[in-house]
């Protein structure tokens, strides 16, 4: 049961409660927008039991934080063929792949990047000229 303070203030003259409360709003927003977006790769259902086997929790870094203050994690899909729904990410993570173009490659180079920066090197060969 819901009580008033859970419902937006009502825009009509009759001064009327909207039929959903603000959450249940969200929700059926959310669920429309995946409807809209994803023309039937994933529904809210799936998405839910993805976030289920997930921990809900993102599945690179492992954080329960959607990020941009979002309630849902962001669905990560590949655009190009096969169409292809991956996971669900964080706003960070998400982002991060898009930015490395989902491809491997860039995403390995990322990795050995990480592990063995350029600079290390540049230093090592200054040291050794001071």
């Amino acid at each position: 049961m819901h009580h008033l303070k859970d419902f937006s203030e009502s825009n009509s003259k009759e001064g009327d409660f909207p039929y959903y409360c603000k959450r249940c709003k969200i929700e059926t927003r959310w669920r429309t927008q995946i409807r809209h977006d994803y023309k039937g790769h994933i529904s809210a259902d799936d998405y839910y039991w993805v976030n289920h086997t997930q921990g809900n929790k993102c599945y690179i870094c492992g954080t329960d934080e959607p990020g941009l203050d979002k309630e849902h994690f962001f669905i990560d899909h590949q655009e190009k063929k096969p169409y292809t729904i991956r996971g669900l990410l964080c706003n960070s993570c998400n982002t991060g792949i898009g930015r490395l173009d989902h491809d491997t490659g860039n995403l390995k180079r990322a990795i050995e990047y990480l592990n063995n920066p350029p600079f290390k090197e540049v230093r090592k060969i200054l040291e050794k000229k001071e």
